[in-house]
């Protein structure tokens, strides 16, 4: 998601059967109804349960980073991304759009020395 898919904004800029949308917000937000509504193709990489690198120092400034608290494996696992689409749309109808999911990590705090760990707790 970016500001070509802000709310309103998706069929103005993308054409639904060329583009297929990345959902980096949360598993609650309105936005990925109306992408599935328009006939959007998604993948899901919700940041309230499939960033990798929530939950630790920030890397600039102090305290934890913006994504937290730590997202476990438990949460990763219990992420149904077919879920998030009913609860949103109301309708299973739109299940043939969603791709799949994707787990993000962001390389400013992954290594060598941390990757496995992050990867298989």
């Amino acid at each position: 998601t970016s500001h070509l898919t802000e709310k309103g904004r998706a069929d103005l800029y993308l054409k639904k059967e060329k583009y297929i949308i990345q959902i980096w917000t949360t598993g609650e937000d309105p936005l990925i109804a109306e992408l599935l509504q328009k006939g959007y193709q998604v993948i899901f990489s919700n940041y309230d349960a499939l960033y990798l690198d929530c939950g630790v120092g920030s890397w600039v400034g102090k305290g934890v980073n913006w994504c937290s608290p730590y997202k476990g494996w438990q949460d990763i696992y219990d992420n149904d991304i077919h879920k998030i689409a009913l609860n949103l749309t109301k309708t299973t109808a739109y299940n043939d759009q969603i791709l799949g999911g994707e787990a993000a990590i962001w390389t400013e705090q992954a290594d060598s020395a941390n990757i496995d760990a992050k990867l298989w707790p």
